[in-house]
C-alpha cells in the first residue's frame, strides 16, 4: 500500500513509518519538515493549508495533534483540518484512519480528550476508522512517555497513588503493528481499542519504568489524588498542560477499554509490560546479558567485562536449540554465588539442570580464553604473595563444603523462570 502519514516524524510516527516500511509499504511522510527517505508533503496543524493529497494514496492515517503550549485554542482549526483531510481522503479514494485516544470523551477532563472525541464525531460520518490506545510506552522518549521517564529519572522517589489509578498500556511497536492492520482491513467504520485488556497500576508501571528502563530501585511513598488536584490549583492550566499534570489526572477518569476482540480482529499479539520496557522492545536479549553477567561472576568471583558478557551472548545466540535466556531466579541475578545451588548431581538432558550446565561451560570457556579469566583461575597477580594464593584456594575449598551442605535446604527456594513467565524447579 501507499500510506500517507500525518504527524511521521512524531512519537508514534517514526515507529509506523519504520515498521510500515519494513513489510514493503510505501510512506508519504505529512509533515512540517521533511522526513529523510521518504516523500514530503507539507502539512502543518497550527498553519493548515488544505494539502494536495496524490491520488495513487490508499491509506491516510492521521497522527498529527496541536498538544503541549501549542493546544491553547479551542481546538476548532485541528477540527477543521481533520474533516478536511477526510474530505481529500473520499476524494481520492482512500481509507482514512484516525488515531484517536483513550481519553476521548464528551466530558473529558481535558481539552485534549474532547478534541480527539469531536473528531471521532467527524470520523464516523465520513466512514473512516478510528483507534483508540491505551498508554503508549517504549521506543524513544518522546510525548507523554518521554515525560513520565524523565521524571522517573530524576525523582528520588516515586509515588503509589490512591486511589489507585488503573491503566492500559501498549508499546509503541505493537501500536504500529495494530494500525497497519486496520490499515490492511479497510472496514467501512470501526472503532478499534487496543492496549493491555487487563488493568495495570499507574505506581506498578512507574516502578517497572524504573527498574527495567532507568535501571534503579524504586522507593515507593504513598501520594493522595488530591495532592495533584492541588498541585494543578497552584500552578494553573497553562503549567500545569506543560509538565503533563493534566495528562496525569486525566488518568482518574479513564473508561476501561475491553480490548481482547479487537486485538485478535486485527490479529496483534502484545508483549508483556517487561518485556517491552527495554530499548530494544524485547527483553531476550536483556535477558541474556544479565544471565551471563551472572554466570560469569560466578566464575570469576568478580563482575566480568562488558566485552565477556558480550561474548557470553552471542556464543549462546549460535546454539542450535535454547537461545533464549533459561531465567535464572532474581536471587541469584542479584547474588550470582547462589548459582551454586541450582546445580543438581544427575543431570538429564533437555532439563534445567542440564541446560545451566552447558551455560557454564559456555561462560567457563569464555572466562578462561580471556585475560582477566587467566589472571583469576591462575592467580597470576604480581603483588600476591604465596601466603595469599593458599588462602585463596582455601576459602574456594571451604565455600564448596558450604554449598554442598547448604545445598539440599536451598535447592527447593530457588525455581527457573523460562521465557514465557511460568516457573520450573
Amino acid at each position: 500500500m501507499r500510506i500517507a502519514v500525518t504527524g511521521a516524524t512524531g512519537y508514534i510516527g517514526r515507529r509506523l513509518v519504520c515498521r510500515a516500511h519494513a513489510e514493503g509499504h510505501q510512506i508519504l511522510a505529512m509533515t512540517r519538515k521533511p522526513l529523510k527517505g521518504h516523500p514530503w508533503l507539507a502539512f502543518d496543524l497550527a498553519d493548515f493549508v488544505e494539502p494536495d493529497i496524490p491520488s495513487d494514496v490508499d491509506v491516510v492515517v492521521h497522527l498529527a495533534a496541536i498538544t503541549g503550549n501549542r493546544n491553547q485554542n479551542s481546538g476548532v482549526d485541528e477540527q477543521a483540518a481533520a474533516a478536511s483531510l477526510m474530505a481529500c481522503s473520499r476524494k481520492i479514494g482512500a481509507h482514512f484512519v484516525f488515531v484517536s485516544s483513550q481519553t476521548a470523551a464528551d466530558v473529558a477532563p481535558t481539552a485534549y480528550g474532547r478534541q480527539k472525541w469531536r473528531i471521532e464525531q467527524q470520523v464516523r460520518i465520513s466512514g473512516g476508522t478510528i483507534i483508540r490506545p491505551g498508554q503508549v510506552y517504549g521506543g524513544e522518549e518522546r510525548g507523554l512517555f518521554g515525560r513520565i521517564v524523565s521524571l522517573v529519572r530524576v525523582s528520588p522517589l516515586l509515588p503509589a497513588f490512591y486511589p489507585r489509578l488503573p491503566i492500559q498500556p501498549i508499546h509503541v511497536d505493537d501500536l504500529a503493528d495494530a494500525i497497519l492492520a486496520a490499515c490492511r482491513v479497510r472496514d467501512n467504520f470501526a472503532i478499534y481499542e487496543v492496549a493491555e485488556p487487563e488493568l495495570v497500576d499507574f505506581s506498578r508501571y512507574l516502578s517497572v519504568i524504573a527498574v527495567k528502563w532507568v535501571r534503579r530501585r524504586a522507593v515507593v511513598v504513598p501520594c493522595p489524588i488530591v495532592v495533584l488536584r492541588m498541585s494543578r490549583a497552584v500552578l494553573g492550566e497553562r503549567l500545569s498542560i506543560r509538565f503533563g499534570l493534566d495528562r496525569l489526572l486525566s488518568l482518574t477518569s479513564l473508561p476501561a477499554m475491553q480490548t481482547a476482540d479487537d486485538l485478535r480482529r486485527l490479529g496483534v499479539n502484545l508483549r508483556r509490560l517487561e518485556d517491552g520496557m527495554s530499548r530494544s522492545g524485547n527483553a531476550s536479549l536483556r535477558n541474556l546479558l544479565e544471565e551471563g553477567h551472572c554466570l560469569l561472576t560466578y566464575i570469576m568471583r568478580s563482575p566480568p567485562p562488558v566485552s565477556l558478557t558480550r561474548r557470553y551472548v552471542r556464543y549462546v545466540q549460535q546454539f542450535k536449540t535454547a537461545t533464549e535466556a533459561i531465567g535464572l531466579p532474581k536471587l541469584c541475578l542479584q547474588f550470582p554465588f547462589l548459582v551454586s545451588f541450582l546445580r543438581n548431581v544427575q543431570p538429564v538432558p533437555h532439563s534445567i539442570p542440564h541446560q545451566i550446565r552447558l551455560r557454564l561451560k559456555a561462560a567457563i570457556s569464555i572466562a578462561d580464553a580471556s585475560p582477566a579469566g587467566a589472571r583469576r583461575f591462575m592467580l597470576l597477580e604480581r603483588d600476591i604473595s604465596f601466603a595469599r594464593r593458599l588462602l585463596i584456594l582455601l576459602n574456594a575449598a571451604s565455600g564448596e563444603l558450604v554449598a554442598r551442605i547448604c545445598r539440599p535446604f536451598l535447592s527447593p527456594l530457588l525455581q527457573i523462570t523460562n521465557p514465557s513467565g511460568t516457573s520450573r524447579k
